[in-house]
């Protein structure tokens, strides 16, 4: 029953319930590889205090301002990896935390196949300080054989100053219930 109210959750919001979440990422020792893709000037770092679970999370700083409002970061995969190898695979998910303000905007982005064909999971928007699932489902990926990388962008078009985002708890999903009862 602890899913239960997570379920109804990821139903409301068009993403189909699972039994199992896989850790992929949780940034307790390094940033796992994870690197800017667009956007940023400074290096992601792994920092303590603000984490979505554990002691350490990636922290994304970015001075927001106009023209410079959007960021993208991920971890390409070398060798291409393919997810739907475990039964039930639906999609991935990412924690990600803002400190304060508004107008945060957030997507998980993945690139797949040979041609790094871009899939986006949808734009979550109006997100207020704190900590935010964000999330892109299977049907959204050319090709779940061939996940290329995996990636988070955020955008705020109101902001002026740095801000310090907090990353945690990227994980596979999964709603197979064969797949639940391997743990």
């Amino acid at each position: 029953m602890r899913y239960g109210k997570l379920a109804l959750v990821l139903l409301l919001c068009g993403f189909p319930a699972y039994s199992d979440p896989v850790l992929l990422h949780d940034f307790e020792n390094d940033t796992e590889t994870w690197s800017a893709e667009w956007g940023l000037t400074e290096p992601l770092q792994v920092k303590s205090g603000r984490s979505r679970s554990g002691s350490k999370a990636l922290e994304v700083s970015h001075r927001f301002a106009p023209k410079k409002e959007t960021i993208g970061f991920r971890i390409v995969l070398d060798p291409p990896r393919d997810f739907t190898m475990d039964p039930g695979f639906v999609g991935f998910s990412a924690w990600v935390y803002f400190p304060s303000g508004d107008g945060w905007e957030a997507q998980m982005y993945v690139h797949s196949g040979e041609a790094w064909k871009w899939g986006e999971g949808p734009l979550q928007n109006k997100l207020q300080p704190g900590w935010h699932r964000i999330m892109i489902s299977s049907d959204r990926i050319a090709d779940p054989t061939s996940i290329r990388s995996i990636g988070i962008q955020i955008k705020n078009y109101k902001q002026q100053r740095e801000m310090r985002i907090n990353v945690d708890r990227v994980e596979a999903l999964y709603d197979s219930p064969a797949r639940a009862s391997k743990k």
